[in-house]
């Protein structure tokens, strides 16, 4: 076993829970939890629940709130169809990466599924910055026309079906400016998970499997979405599961079951992810492991808050020994410092 070096991840899709859902995770568990599992960039989404990011004010808001992070945050914007006003101004700000609009029901009341409020966002969003979507089936087909014919680049997140990643292929055959994404768990696990969108079927997780072999999926992005124990066991499940600190150890699983090479891991959690939303360069930052080294899901005890994970007991590998920031040292030993 030897350990390599490789750079400091990108998770393009999280959701901190901050502010509006602390009691959950924040920026700075959530921040740990990214270092533990080799992410030293990460993108939160606007759904916060009961304080969602759809003002200048709240974004600002969410901004200084940051500052406890021990990593590099990142924000995408939202949108409900009534803050048009605001889109030059936040495209233009630097810690804005991308504009997210929800198309199918999650967590969160940011849902936008009316035909006219979605070619009103489309035009309104003059950036070079994509346009995310959280949506399924024919919504889908009905965002890649607007992007193309506003000519704005769209990314599709959490892919979960055969269906919807066909869309995307015959886009991309098209050269379209299209991306998409696909999560760990629409991977891994089966649909007894409540997440959004729900997992697909073993037909549907070959085809996921088939699209990171062939490049229709662009990146991998976690989908971290924590929630209490008691809040997921209740009687009205929440959708979505922790996966800042899994995610690598996954893909890792996936290289020693020949699934996944290690060049498309470091594609799939960085370089494309750093082209795509133009991040930019951190400078002397990179993660050390040996990636097939094992460990056991929950056997290192969790940074996220909610302490938890749908992979509790698996075996996965590659725990991340070592974690530079900027030239200094966050993770050291397997622990965030």
């Amino acid at each position: 076993m030897a350990i390599q070096r490789f750079p400091g991840l990108i998770d393009i899709h999280v959701h901190l829970r901050e502010p509006g859902g602390t009691h959950k995770e924040n920026f700075l568990t959530g921040s740990r939890a990214a270092l533990k599992g080799g992410f030293t960039c990460i993108l939160d989404m606007p759904n916060n629940p009961g304080s969602p990011t759809l003002s200048l004010a709240k974004l600002e808001e969410k901004i200084e709130l940051s500052r406890s992070a021990r990593c590099d945050v990142g924000f995408h914007y939202g949108t409900d169809g009534e803050n048009l006003d605001t889109f030059s101004e936040a495209s233009h700000n630097s810690n804005v990466f991308g504009l997210k609009i929800y198309c199918e029901h999650t967590t969160g009341d940011l849902l936008v599924n009316d035909e006219k409020k979605m070619e009103a966002i489309f035009s309104a969003w003059k950036s070079e910055k994509p346009i995310l979507i959280h949506a399924e089936g024919e919504r889908i087909a009905g965002a890649l026309d607007l992007a193309r014919m506003y000519h704005r680049r769209l990314h599709v997140c959490h892919i979960a079906s055969a269906r919807d990643l066909l869309f995307v292929r015959q886009a991309k055959e098209k050269k379209e400016s299209v991306t998409c994404g696909v999560t760990p768990h629409h991977l891994f696990l089966d649909a007894s998970t409540e997440v959004m969108p729900r997992i697909g079927d073993t037909s549907d997780q070959a085809a996921l499997w088939e699209g990171l072999a062939d490049g229709t999926v662009d990146v991998i992005e976690s989908d971290h979405a924590p929630h209490t124990l008691q809040e997921k066991h209740g009687s009205s499940p929440v959708y979505g599961v922790p996966g800042l600190e899994t995610t690598l150890g996954l893909l890792l699983l996936a290289v020693q079951k020949k699934r996944l090479s290690l060049e498309t891991v470091v594609k799939l959690l960085y370089d494309e992810p750093k082209k795509l939303f133009h991040i930019r360069d951190q400078g002397k930052t990179y993660i050390e492991l040996d990636p097939k080294k094992p460990f056991i899901v929950g056997s290192l005890g969790y940074e996220t808050k909610c302490a938890w994970s749908p992979f509790d007991g698996w075996e996965l590998f590659g725990p991340v020994q070592t974690v530079i920031l900027r030239g200094k040292p966050v993770v050291q030993q397997a622990k965030v410092l």
